[in-house]
């Protein structure tokens, strides 16, 4: 997942969606981000979690946006998920985290 990656991005998104919930692709989505965003600020120590070559990873894949890229996404991310939920949303929760994906 990064900005010159869209037509991939979408096509992975689609077919994991043929497989999994969306709550959990959700799920993994924010959390990817919120990960990008604390390997692009250079705190991958906090990443205690993850193995090694996974932060090298992450930091790779992070070099990709800019900060306010990564802010920028999960903040939209997260507001379609209140929209969601408070029934504001006039498509579906799917199609809009395709749009979101296609807006990177």
């Amino acid at each position: 997942l990064y900005p010159q990656n869209k037509i991939s991005a979408l096509k992975l998104f689609n077919q994991l969606l043929q497989k999994e919930n969306i709550g959990l692709v959700y799920w993994l989505l924010i959390r990817r981000v919120e990960n990008l965003i604390i390997a692009k600020s250079g705190y991958l120590n906090l990443l205690n979690r993850q193995a090694p070559w996974q932060k090298q990873k992450l930091a790779r894949q992070a070099e990709n946006f800019t900060s306010e890229e990564l802010q920028n996404f999960l903040s939209q991310l997260i507001l379609l998920d209140y929209k969601q939920k408070t029934g504001r949303l006039y498509h579906s929760f799917e199609f809009g985290l395709e749009l979101l994906i296609n807006k990177l």
